[in-house]
């Protein structure tokens, strides 16, 4: 039984693609990656059966990656199930996304609290019945943007990740996943 649900938020689509609301697919990606993680069927229950649950999902011993195949503001019809699924509780589940009032090249790894109004983790707060998992946040903001009329967050999240930012947006998700396996590890 996996010890641990890392549910990566984002848009389904070639509309979304590359853009910094889908950072939590490409940070699913990244760690199915560098843990040489091969990706897996899913075998759904016969419930299940009317509507795809996750577009990939990534599996060792101790650890289920999925990427919802849903829109972010009905992350928690996936996610709650596939806990139930993996029987991992809520307190094991992570959930990786982006965050508009965290400065690009930073990013914070916390446990509870609220949804901060961001609509993928209000749907798993609401399904879940519970805001007690751990939220991977990773920062999407401008540093340019502090101190001027700040770009609102629905703006902000579905505007296509450019070039320079890229590197940082990489090398912030390299660092950021170190961390959280750290943290799994230390859980052991």
């Amino acid at each position: 039984m996996p010890r641990f649900l890392i549910a990566g938020l984002g848009n389904m689509g070639e509309k979304y693609e590359k853009t910094y609301h889908n950072v939590g697919f490409l940070a699913v990606d990244h760690l199915a990656q560098k843990l040489s993680l091969a990706q897996k069927t899913l075998q759904l229950p016969i419930r299940w059966s009317f509507r795809k649950i996750v577009s990939t999902i990534y599996r060792s011993e101790d650890l289920v990656l999925a990427k919802p195949s849903c829109y972010m503001n009905e992350s928690g019809g996936v996610v709650s199930p596939l806990l139930k699924h993996y029987n991992v509780p809520t307190d094991h589940l992570i959930v990786i996304h982006d965050d508009s009032d965290i400065i690009l090249g930073n990013f914070k790894l916390k446990f509870g609290g609220s949804s901060g109004g961001h609509r993928g983790i209000e749907s798993i707060i609401e399904t879940t019945g519970t805001q007690d998992f751990w939220h991977l946040k990773v920062g999407i903001r401008p540093e340019h943007d502090e101190g001027t009329i700040r770009l609102k967050a629905e703006r902000l999240v579905l505007q296509k990740i450019s070039k320079e930012t890229e590197e940082i947006l990489k090398n912030t998700i390299e660092t950021a996943l170190e961390t959280l396996l750290s943290h799994i590890n230390s859980t052991a």
